[in-house]
């Protein structure tokens, strides 16, 4: 799309879309001769909340990491949440470039939904608003690593006829071996961990 048409998409003025793109702040744009050409799938900058380089969310994961540490010490079985604009980025950095912030009860757009633990065995609570689920992802953090897994499309609609009857929790750790897709980070550095 052309930087009029994302500034109409994103009810921004094009002097903010061509700020964006020359400060590489919208995945994948590029110039043609003098024209910013940007991705029908990019997403506005303001939605991820401004976190707009990779070293920020490093510097951010380091602390993260030394604070939750500090707190847990104090109080063995809580943790700091980590924050779901920071999730988003880096699922969509990292794991699925396609996709975009959704409204409520949904994460991203197409009824995806994130869940999220900082333990291990940790449970996702499902309400009944988000029975209708495309597709789950699971971001875990746990010993400096986060992973992010993609269940199955036969236990997405296992969840989604539980959650269908009443809201629930359920340990998603459970469903990882017939996952369809798995990344892991080194928490510190964002490399991939193979």
């Amino acid at each position: 799309m052309t930087v009029k048409e994302a500034a109409v998409r994103w009810s921004l003025c094009e002097g903010t879309i061509r700020k964006y793109c020359n400060n590489d702040q919208i995945v994948d744009a590029h110039k043609i001769g003098n024209r910013w050409i940007i991705p029908d799938s990019a997403i506005n900058p303001n939605k991820l909340k401004r976190i707009i380089s990779k070293d920020k969310v490093i510097e951010f994961n380091t602390n993260w990491d030394k604070t939750n540490k500090a707190y847990k010490s104090i109080f063995p079985k809580r943790h700091i949440a980590y924050p779901d604009s920071i999730q988003k980025w880096v699922i969509i950095n990292f794991f699925d470039p396609s996709l975009k912030p959704g409204k409520k009860p949904y994460d991203f757009e197409g009824n995806i939904e994130l869940k999220s633990t900082t333990t291990k065995n940790g449970q996702s609570h499902f309400s009944k608003t988000q029975k209708d689920c495309k597709r789950i992802i699971h971001f875990s953090i746990f010993d400096n690593q986060i992973k992010i897994v993609e269940l199955s499309i036969a236990d997405v609609k296992k969840i989604n006829k539980r959650v269908s009857a009443k809201s629930f929790s359920t340990c998603l750790d459970d469903y990882h071996s017939k996952s369809t897709k798995i990344l892991k980070l080194n928490l510190l550095t964002l490399e991939i961990i193979i």
